[in-house]
Formats: C-alpha cells, structure tokens, sequence
C-alpha cells in the first residue's frame, strides 16, 4: 500500500461511518443503489469510495461536503444525517426498496431552496436522506 495523502480540507467533513449488522448485505445495498466502490477493509469491514481514492481510502479528487444546523424539533431527530444529491429522487427511492431499505420519509418539496428530499432506511437502519435540485 502507498503513503497516505495529506488532508487539505481541514475541519470538512471528508469521512463517515455507517454500522451494519451485516457488511456483505450493507455493501451489495450502496454498491446497486449508488455504484459505490466497496472493497473490503480489513476484515470486519468494507470501503463505502463514492468518488476516487488513493489506497486508504482517502478521496483523490477535490471536493467538499456542506451541511447544516437545525435546531431539534423532535426527539425523534436523534442524530446526523448524510445527505446525497442523486440525478432522479423517485428512481433513486425504487433502488432503495428494490435493495431491501424502506422509504422512511417519502419525496417533498423544499420550494424555499428549489429541491425535492427524501430519507431512507438502509438494509442496517441507518437512515439517510436523498435529495435533488430542480
């Protein structure tokens, strides 16, 4: 393996960390639905590579993550939610199911900010949210 690419994008998101009960079935799920690249890593876990990556893992095209703060209106709204742009919301919510996740919130629109959002349950629980401009 080579050496590991110095990190320029300080204090942004550049990593994330799903659990799964079952890494094969977790991998296969984000592999179909997003044609992730999910090699193993180590053995007791997978790579989730949405984009290119040196030999840790580590992202080799530029590129940043934005989020933001809410305030907590639900007890519910226990924790963070990664978000990913998709190019068809609905096709993307069909992948999903067909997959074996649930549809957790179905599409809405967010006329303020000219997008259409969905969350999603993976085949872990983990719930996630997918959304698309325009």
């Amino acid at each position: 393996m080579g050496q590991a690419k110095s990190i320029t994008n300080v204090n942004k998101v550049s990593w994330f960390e799903m659990p799964a009960d079952d890494v094969e079935r977790a991998s296969s799920f984000y592999a179909k639905v997003f044609g992730w690249g999910t090699p193993p890593m180590g053995t007791e876990g997978a790579y989730a590579l949405t984009t290119a990556a040196d030999d840790f893992g580590n992202p080799t095209e530029i590129g940043g993550i934005n989020g933001g703060i809410h305030r907590r209106t639900d007890p519910a709204d226990a924790g963070p939610v990664v978000n990913i742009s998709v190019d068809d919301l609905d096709a993307t919510l069909e992948q999903i199911v067909a997959a074996g996740g649930r549809v957790v919130q179905p599409r809405s629109e967010v006329d303020e900010f000219g997008l259409s959002m969905a969350l999603f349950a993976d085949t872990e629980g983990n719930v996630l949210g997918i959304y698309r401009f325009g």
